[in-house]
């Protein structure tokens, strides 16, 4: 087990590619060792979490014959209705450049729980477990851990 966990910690800290693939493994590891829960581990280690509208979406999608398409990349633009963690406000926008970046089909229109990190100076999409539109998602269950961790 502390094997495991070594090599956790070395991927953490080997850099962003490898830190937002392997994002949901990590977040079980984690609360598992720590005793937490698995919402308390996430708005530990992700910067931002708010609700926004999405007002706009530029998509690149990849199609190949006889396969559903697949996001490639995405940059989506939010009004920020309300700032859960971070400093986010007014107008922001959500890409999803990279490979390992979640690649969440954001649609204009609709009000989502976003949780999202800072890379190379642009905001990502970050967790895509947890990123719903507002009805479905737990913005309750992550409100509460925002003040737990105050």
């Amino acid at each position: 087990m502390k094997a495991l966990i070594a090599i956790i910690l070395i991927i953490c800290s080997a850099g962003a590619q490898a830190r937002t693939c392997w994002t949901k493994f990590l977040d079980s590891e984690l609360a598992r060792n720590t005793g937490k829960t698995e919402i308390e581990v996430v708005v530990e280690r992700t910067p931002f979490i708010f609700i926004g509208e999405a007002l706009n979406s530029f998509k690149t999608t990849y199609h190949e014959k006889g396969k559903e398409p697949h996001l490639f990349k995405s940059a989506t633009e939010f009004e920020i209705q309300e700032s859960i963690k971070g400093d986010l406000s007014g107008k922001v926008t959500i890409r999803s450049e990279d490979v390992c970046s979640c690649k969440y089909d954001f649609i204009p229109g609709v009000v989502y729980m976003v949780l999202a990190a800072e890379r190379e100076d642009k905001i990502e999409a970050y967790n895509c477990t947890y990123i719903k539109p507002l009805e479905k998602s737990a913005v309750d269950a992550f409100k509460e851990a925002v003040s737990v961790n105050k």
